[in-house]
């Protein structure tokens, strides 16, 4: 059973992004994770090199916690274009002693937000580097927020921002369970693999519309016992990637519906769509 440790970045009670976590720490239970929440950011003293010989009582406790945990989920907000101070003193903490981070190799999720139209990208974009510079394994899709006080509904998320949190949170757990996609170039399939065992996968056709490569993909298929895990979306986000990540400048053509709404639902893949 993964075990997962949450973060909020913000001190105020009842804040936006608490209620942001809530989903997420939701979403993890009801496929069978455990889950606890830091509470202790408030009195966590400020990362002070002098202290590093005899840690803080908090300190310990902190970075004990972080070790015995699967993964790590951080909510936060973004002020004044950068992460709350409390968060990157929590952060710092952490990435000591140098070179030996205890969220080395630890899978890490991140939902940011704001009351404005930027979304929190400034924490998300500085979480996202500092994961890599620890080598923590960078779970995607960020989930970022925009207007976040538009999408609450009584403290609570709407529907829309509701699944894109479940899908961040899906894919830490299927991170965590070591979930690769790989091209079976002889099955004319990308598969989502897990413990040996192909989970799902994404038929593809590939041709050419003048000089221009197309990977059609017409079908996705989850076997019946994985779904509702969030293993298409996960599937089609790695898959989309490669197709990205090529150098022939492949484009696309969703012809199955899931692939299709993906998309619409993610913008940045949008430039891959053919024509």
């Amino acid at each position: 059973m993964p075990h997962l440790f949450t973060i909020c970045g913000s001190l105020r009670a009842e804040s936006h992004n608490s209620a942001l976590l809530n989903v997420a720490e939701a979403e993890v239970r009801r496929l069978g994770a455990t889950v606890e929440r830091y509470g202790a950011l408030r009195s966590l003293p400020h990362f002070d090199q002098d202290l590093e010989n005899a840690l803080p009582p908090e300190v310990n406790a902190l970075k004990e916690a972080v070790t015995a945990a699967d993964g790590i989920i951080i909510a936060t907000p973004t002020y004044n274009g950068a992460l709350p101070g409390a968060l990157k003193d929590w952060l710092d903490w952490l990435s000591r002693p140098l070179g030996k981070s205890i969220l080395t190799g630890k899978p890490v999720a991140v939902v940011t937000s704001s009351i404005g139209p930027n979304a929190g990208n400034a924490s998300a974009d500085y979480l996202e580097r500092i994961c890599k510079a620890f080598r923590a394994q960078f779970v995607y899709p960020i989930t970022s927020v925009p207007s976040v006080q538009t999408t609450l509904d009584d403290g609570r998320p709407d529907d829309i921002i509701s699944a894109l949190i479940n899908e961040t949170a899906q894919a830490i757990l299927l991170t965590i369970r070591g979930a690769q996609v790989v091209d079976n170039a002889e099955r004319n399939r990308f598969e989502l693999i897990i413990d040996d065992q192909v989970t799902s996968y994404s038929n593809y056709r590939s041709g050419t519309i003048g000089n221009a490569p197309v990977v059609e993909l017409p079908h996705t298929v989850t076997e019946p016992e994985h779904r509702a895990q969030g293993m298409a979306a996960f599937l089609t986000r790695s898959l989309l990637d490669l197709i990205a990540q090529s150098e022939t400048g492949t484009r696309v053509n969703p012809s199955c519906d899931f692939v299709a709404q993906y998309i619409a639902q993610h913008p940045k893949y949008q430039p891959l769509l053919q024509g």
